[in-house]
């Protein structure tokens, strides 16, 4: 689980999903999840305060997970 301020990601790691919870502020904001190369994987937009990521169409590895532009340093997650 991963706790940034006013966001939490779980599991991590994951197997096929992440659920990310976060304050209204975030809704509208766009997501970006990259291999550590920087090589965009999927994004999309934050739809609720309760967002499912549905991931399971990635290799097992390490990934980077940002949400809207004020999200530093981005959330590592892992696929196993």
């Amino acid at each position: 689980e991963n706790d940034i301020g006013q966001v939490r990601i779980f599991p991590n790691p994951f197997q096929t999903q992440v659920k990310v919870n976060m304050d209204a502020r975030y809704i509208g904001s766009e997501y970006i999840l990259s291999e550590l190369s920087g090589k965009i994987i999927d994004r999309g937009r934050m739809v609720s305060e309760d967002t499912i990521l549905h991931l399971n169409g990635i290799s097992n590895g390490l990934y980077l997970l940002k949400i809207g532009s004020d999200m530093n340093p981005p959330v590592k997650l892992i696929k196993n």
